[in-house]
């Protein structure tokens, strides 16, 4: 349940997990990959809640490869490590719209960041558009 501002750690997908930082200290040892958001999948728009296309590609690359449980976190678990966590789960192929993995990842009535909403929802056009050119 939430706790203050933070939301506890939670699977959102196939061996996909979001935390607050926290959390992501306590169980990093316990996982295969730890994205964190707050360094270096920090992401570089003009907030701290910009993602970038090449920000959320990069994430989405680096978990393609693990085989056991990938911890995605934050601050508070619920806006940039939701954001990151859903680009993971349209990356696999597991969500089929960037409304669709937002839900997947959101927990109650928590809504991500308009800045990390408009990061996922260009990196997703930018990906359709480059996959009609392949």
């Amino acid at each position: 349940s939430y706790v203050g501002w933070r939301w506890p750690m939670r699977e959102v997908g196939d061996k996909l997990w979001v935390a607050n930082l926290e959390e992501a200290r306590e169980w990093a040892d316990a996982v295969d990959l730890v994205i964190d958001c707050l360094d270096a999948h920090a992401p570089t728009g003009t907030t701290s809640h910009g993602w970038t296309p090449e920000d959320l590609e990069s994430i989405v690359s680096a978990v393609r490869g693990a085989v056991g449980d990938v911890l995605v976190h934050c601050r508070s678990g619920k806006s940039r490590s939701a954001c990151a966590a859903a680009a993971v789960l349209l990356g696999r192929g597991d969500a089929d719209d960037p409304t669709a993995a937002m839900r997947m990842t959101q927990m109650g009535t928590s809504r991500m960041n308009a800045h990390s909403v408009k990061g996922l929802r260009e990196w997703w056009d930018h990906r359709q558009q480059a996959s009609m050119f392949r």
